[in-house]
């Protein structure tokens, strides 16, 4: 009898154990605070420049970005021309490269998506890595710019850096939300 009651007592344990494992008290809190308490969802414009859009990457970013939990509310090929790109990146304009920068992207078709998540813009700029694809490569290994970027213009993806310029972003792109 002793035996049956320590088995049981030992099975009862264990079944704890792994029940407390697989639905921690913090898993527990997060799910509810996330039912009863939403994060606001937030937008921001991502664009697969031309360097990764033509040499095919398109299909393994959109896994990534959807892998990480955005939703893609809007997306589209665009073939940028000069005057957009140079309202685009009009942040720019008194730079050495933003010549370069809107020739290059007004040259060859990119795509572009409205992506969609609670603190979109800083998990998108996370996602993204470092500008220049080779501290990518050192710096955040598993990134977008350090898997499919070439250097710190031809780095795979842009990305907003605020909530002011994604609204303009997403505006100049697609028009309105």
């Amino acid at each position: 009898m002793r035996l049956y009651i320590a088995s049981i007592l030992v099975l009862t344990l264990a079944f704890l154990a792994n029940f407390y494992n697989w639905f921690s008290f913090s898993e527990l809190y997060q799910g509810i605070s996330q039912k009863f308490y939403p994060q606001p969802v937030q937008n921001t414009l991502a664009l697969v420049k031309p360097d990764a859009y033509n040499a095919g990457h398109l299909p393994a970013i959109r896994k990534r970005i959807q892998m990480e939990g955005f939703s893609i509310v809007m997306e589209k090929e665009m073939n940028g021309d000069k005057a957009l790109m140079s309202v685009f990146y009009e942040e720019h304009k008194e730079r050495p490269f933003f010549e370069e920068l809107t020739n290059w992207m007004s040259s060859a078709p990119f795509y572009a998506m409205v992506l969609q998540k609670p603190d979109a813009i800083k998990s998108w700029r996370a996602l993204m890595g470092p500008t220049n694809s080779h501290k990518a490569r050192e710096n955040s290994p598993s990134s977008i710019r350090a898997q499919f970027g070439k250097d710190g213009s031809e780095n795979a993806v842009h990305g907003s850096d605020s909530p002011e310029s994604a609204s303009r972003e997403i505006k100049l792109i697609f028009g309105s939300i």
